[in-house]
């Protein structure tokens, strides 16, 4: 991903809005992300499988790891393997948010179940609200002449 993110850095040049629509469960994209949030507004949309959060108790499975290529037998029903999976899962969860943070970008969990179209549309509407809060409260900093009058008494 890291890669990716440099080669948008490389080629947009004009300050634009990017969506970054992934499971980020990559390395070493951190860095260049940040580099990028400061050049530009990014959006991260983070999906995830909520079959991903817990590991069910099936007993003993084989397990095939992406990263090695090595296959497991896993004892499910062990509740230890079960929390230690689970809290990988939120790890993760937490870790995506403060790289993110960090960029000084966006991010929207979504899961694979709900439409992710939504949960932008729902970020968006509060992007508008919190943009209109800053223009009301900006507008009545302003010295306004009424005000000044009105504290005369």
């Amino acid at each position: 991903m890291g890669d990716s993110l440099q080669f948008f850095n490389n080629v947009i040049k004009k300050r634009s809005i990017g969506f970054i629509l992934s499971d980020f469960w990559d390395e070493q994209y951190d860095l260049p992300l940040r580099i990028l949030g400061n050049k530009h507004d990014l959006i991260g949309i983070h999906l995830y499988d909520p079959k991903e959060e817990y590991l069910p108790d099936l007993g003993f499975i084989q397990m095939y790891n992406t990263e090695t290529g090595d296959l497991a037998w896993v004892d499910t029903s062990s509740q230890s393997i079960r929390q230690d999976y689970h809290q990988r899962f939120e790890s993760h969860m937490m870790k995506t948010k403060e790289i993110f943070n960090k960029s000084a970008s966006d991010l929207i969990q979504v899961r694979t179940d709900q439409s992710y179209i939504e949960a932008l549309m729902a970020f968006l509407k509060n992007v508008q609200r919190q943009y209109e809060k800053f223009l009301h409260s900006y507008i009545f900093s302003l010295d306004d002449p009424l005000r000044e009058w009105s504290s005369q008494f």
